[in-house]
């Protein structure tokens, strides 16, 4: 029997305000990638410095095209997170009721995930922690990871 883990990530975020260790912790208790089959969900995590550089594409240690990422940086920012379903450049602010930001998780490519310059992201020096999910396509309720949208 396979596992089953259902956590709202925004929700379990919220829990934790201002807190800059939790993106690189749960990357470290998950143990990093993480594959059982073709069909099973994916996870990845790594970390990267930043360079300023706009349109910048990580690649290492990804493997795939994530459905979500979120990003958070070892300074007092706050994490974002992109998915799938979120058009143009768009990003979430994780703890934040804010409207979709641009300039940060740009896009979700094949093998990786691209980042602009804004501070969140791509500070010239500043260590990032990075988390990548990848969904399953099952469309089930259990042992996969789900995106979707809603209006309201």
């Amino acid at each position: 029997m396979k596992p089953t883990l259902v956590v709202s990530l925004v929700e379990f975020f919220s829990l934790f305000p201002g807190k800059p260790w939790l993106v690189p912790l749960l990357a470290l208790l998950l143990g990093g990638a993480l594959s059982t089959s073709a069909q099973a969900t994916q996870f990845a995590s790594g970390s990267y410095t930043g360079n300023g550089a706009d349109n910048r594409a990580i690649t290492g240690g990804v493997g795939f095209q994530p459905d979500v990422v979120i990003i958070k940086s070892n300074t007092a920012q706050l994490a974002v997170m992109r998915t799938s379903t979120m058009v143009g450049d768009a990003s979430k602010e994780l703890c934040a009721a804010t409207a979709f930001q641009t300039n940060r998780i740009q896009s979700l490519d094949p093998g990786g995930f691209t980042v602009g310059t804004n501070a969140q992201v791509n500070s010239s020096g500043v260590t990032y922690y990075w988390v990548a999910f990848r969904d399953d396509g099952m469309g089930q309720t259990s042992d996969c990871l789900l995106c979707g949208q809603w209006s309201g």
